[in-house]
């Protein structure tokens, strides 16, 4: 179950395929871990899923599947605007039935529009779990602002310092650099990391001069725990997030931790 795309190196752990059906095996668990088509179809198979809120089996009977995919059959569409994006409807809907992010209408996502880092912090200490009392906030977080709870949870937490003087700039259009400091902040913060990256796991991108100093073990870590540069040459720090890009992440997220 789960697939990696590119030439991975080192160990996969916690990903399992069905050496029957797929006539393959192999003893280095470099595509994970090769179990037969019964093994594959027990709980006790799969060490560490959580079958209590992300993944359903029936025994004996089927692989395991996302409770989510049962939980959407029938639902109506929630957007109206992604045709566009067909990779990344999935993770948009599932995203935002579970109240992890939000539409610029009710009917409409936007999804090659830049995310700003507000809206992007909201979907993130949502789809992390993140909770915390706060009593401050960035100074140029409205109080009414609809993500004033998760910034100030980010603040309190030490996700989110801000961009200086105790601003955040939640309406500047994020990056993606700034998106995955944020994300390995939080997973860090969570205790979700396995380990920190340094930066020698950046050395085989082609762009890496380009990460800003504070990003680099951030990314790094990101890029060890291979939530990011999989298969790529290049990570792009520098460029713009579209909206689908950042659901498309942070459902690689919420599906993992």
């Amino acid at each position: 179950m789960g697939g990696f795309a590119g030439d991975n190196s080192g160990e996969i752990t916690g990903s399992y395929y069905d050496r029957q059906t797929t006539g393959r095996s192999r003893a280095d668990n470099q595509w994970g871990t090769p179990k037969t088509s019964a093994e594959m179809k027990q709980q006790a198979t799969f060490t560490d899923w959580d079958f209590a809120t992300i993944w359903k089996i029936k025994e004996g009977s089927t692989y395991p599947a996302l409770q989510w995919e049962e939980q959407a059959k029938g639902k109506a569409e929630i957007f109206t605007d992604l045709g566009g994006v067909p990779w990344a409807k999935l993770p948009i809907e599932v995203l935002a039935s579970k109240d992890m992010l939000k539409g610029i209408t009710g009917t409409e996502y936007a999804p090659n529009e830049h995310i700003t880092r507000g809206d992007f912090l909201y979907s993130l200490v949502r789809t992390l779990g993140a909770a915390a009392d706060f009593t401050g906030n960035f100074a140029d977080v409205k109080e009414e602002a609809y993500y004033y709870k998760e910034i100030g949870i980010a603040r309190e937490l030490g996700m989110a310092v801000g961009t200086g003087e105790n601003k955040f700039d939640p309406d500047a259009s994020l990056t993606r650099q700034d998106m995955w400091v944020l994300a390995a902040r939080g997973l860090t913060q969570l205790e979700k990391l396995e380990g920190q990256g340094t930066a020698s796991n950046l050395d085989r991108f082609a762009d890496k001069d380009q990460v800003a100093d504070y990003a680099v073990n951030s990314i790094a870590s990101l890029v060890r725990e291979k939530l990011i540069g999989v298969s790529e040459d290049r990570i792009n720090p520098q460029d713009k997030v579209t909206r689908a890009e950042a659901a498309v992440f942070l459902f690689q997220l919420y599906i993992r931790y």
